[in-house]
């Protein structure tokens, strides 16, 4: 018997492999340094730009949840959603039950650990 899983769903699933994926980005050294030389940056963003830094910093244990509630990075992946492929969103979709299967963490270390060593985890 086929079960099939409603776009609804893929999305919300997929927002959060996304989210990690952007967290991960907006934690790299190279944004971190551009972000200081920036002139008036936007102060929400350069504040988002520096809790994630911190929070890769930290080796992604502290602040996932206060990120995962974040309006600004809300808002872009729920935008990065809406321009998916069908099999991208089952792709990212995937991700997230993978490393979160029953949605008990907002924000899942081990995804954020995936996207900063994809290799390690697949060495274990």
């Amino acid at each position: 018997m086929e079960t099939m899983i409603s776009e609804a769903n893929l999305k919300i699933s997929a927002q959060t492999s996304l989210k990690a994926l952007q967290i991960w980005s907006l934690g790299t050294l190279d944004l971190g340094n551009a972000v200081e030389r920036q002139y008036k940056l936007d102060p929400e963003i350069a504040s988002l730009v520096v809790a994630c830094q911190h929070l890769r910093k930290n080796g992604y244990r502290e602040g996932r949840a206060r990120l995962a509630q974040n309006s600004i990075l809300n808002r872009h992946v729920q935008a990065m959603v809406e321009d998916l492929t069908d099999n991208s969103l089952k792709i990212f979709a995937l991700l997230t039950w993978h490393f979160n299967a029953d949605f008990s963490v907002a924000l899942p270390r081990q995804l954020l650990q995936f996207f900063n060593e994809p290799s390690k985890i697949f060495e274990d």
